[in-house]
């Protein structure tokens, strides 16, 4: 292919991905020999079309080389999910600790640790520790859910309940929120506002 064929290849792939269509982006990616690109951008798209068709260890070898390349703590971020996705769980665990030299105050800093530790099998106790850290720093309503029911499966129901009313009371509705009535229901009956 010529450099211009590849360019509206290139186009086609960041059309797909965005049309969700990743069947048909992987076709476009196959035609690529992976090994001879260069480009950042170009092999970020790639790894992206693999992780989109949970091709996990494909991603994550694109990330390994594109980390080579670019040493930032957002690539980094990416391929220690990635080897989390891959069960890598010695390699990422040995990323994080590398991660933890360049990000001494994100978020992401907890939130890698609480899944290493969920992909490791850790006890519920230490991934409520995790996420009451993550809680500390910063109230997110996927991990404030997910903190309410680790206390629901520890058996902590007053934790519960309190954690599911803190969530409502902060979000008021979507996803998260109707998880957090359905499983407060489990304990006690919804109030008036809640109904």
């Amino acid at each position: 292919m010529s450099r211009y064929e590849d360019r509206l290849k290139l186009d086609q792939l960041g059309n797909f991905l965005e049309e969700k269509k990743y069947d048909k982006a992987l076709e476009i990616v196959q035609e690529f020999d992976i090994d001879k690109i260069k480009e950042t951008p170009e092999l970020k798209l790639f790894a992206e079309v693999y992780s989109a068709n949970e091709m996990y260890v494909k991603a994550r070898d694109i990330y390994r080389t594109i980390y080579e390349q670019i040493n930032t703590r957002r690539i980094l971020y990416k391929l220690i999910m990635l080897c989390i996705k891959c069960d890598s769980l010695p390699e990422a665990e040995s990323l994080y600790q590398e991660y933890l030299t360049k990000d001494k105050g994100s978020i992401e800093r907890l939130t890698l640790k609480y899944r290493i530790d969920k992909a490791k099998g850790a006890d519920t106790e230490v991934l409520i520790k995790d996420l009451e850290e993550i809680k500390d720093e910063e109230y997110i309503e996927e991990w404030a859910y997910e903190l309410a029911y680790l206390y629901h499966q520890a058996g902590m129901s007053e934790k519960c309940v309190e954690a599911c009313d803190e969530l409502i009371l902060w979000f008021g509705d979507g996803a998260y929120v109707e998880k957090a009535l359905e499983l407060k229901m489990l304990y006690q009956p919804l109030t008036k506002q809640q109904e």
